[in-house]
């Protein structure tokens, strides 16, 4: 019983909560302090939280400082967010299958198996 609480603990906390989500320069959802991923058309990729963001430029601040980015040299934009379905629908499996894993160990218990 303590193995199957320990693992049931254990995947929760290292379950992902997040999720990424592909927008457009011109769409209204940026956010202070977002995380985002931009990948430039030399298909490098830039990691950091935002900073601000213009008609022109966005700039980054991450461990290295800041960096400000033309908005010519953008492939893509990735914003990480919080997903309720990935951390319930994960937390709710995980609970499904330790529940069925307990019922069948009892039963097996009880037919003496």
């Amino acid at each position: 019983m303590k193995k199957i609480t320990y693992l049931l603990t254990l995947s929760i906390i290292f379950q992902s909560c997040m999720s990424t989500k592909f927008v457009d320069y011109n769409d209204d959802v940026f956010e202070d302090e977002q995380k985002l991923r931009i990948t430039l058309v030399d298909r490098t990729s830039v990691k950091g939280q935002l900073v601000s963001k213009n008609e022109t430029e966005i700039v980054l601040a991450n461990d290295g400082g800041t960096k400000t980015i033309p908005r010519e040299q953008i492939s893509n934009i990735k914003i990480k967010q919080f997903s309720v379905g990935k951390t319930f629908g994960f937390a709710g499996g995980t609970l499904a299958v330790a529940g069925s894993i307990l019922i069948i160990a009892l039963l097996f218990a009880i037919a003496g198996v």
